[in-house]
């Protein structure tokens, strides 16, 4: 029975992340802003698939934590842990030297 859930936990995950990618869109096309560009695409393309959906729903979709909880059928806290670990290398990536 874990196993099952966890397998539709998983798809549901790898679901999320398409959809959310399909429609994302990144900064303008400013000048002086490529290299933030591809720094930030580069930090969110290198996100485990969770923290990826988790950021994605939360970010680009503007879900509540509550909801992305039930859609990905995971706690709050979480949802709540993923979307901390992704904005958190995110903000290393775009640190810099």
């Amino acid at each position: 029975m874990f196993r099952h859930a966890a397998r539709r936990a998983g798809a549901a995950l790898q679901r999320a992340a398409r959809a959310c990618l399909a429609s994302l869109r990144f900064f303008s096309a400013a000048p002086g802003t490529a290299d933030l560009r591809s720094r930030y695409r580069a930090a969110v393309d290198a996100l485990p698939v969770d923290q990826l959906a988790v950021f994605m729903m939360h970010r680009v979709d503007d879900l509540a934590i509550s909801e992305i909880a039930t859609r990905l059928g995971m706690t709050s806290a979480e949802i709540e842990h993923n979307l901390a670990n992704a904005l958190h290398a995110i903000a290393i990536a775009l640190e810099g030297d």
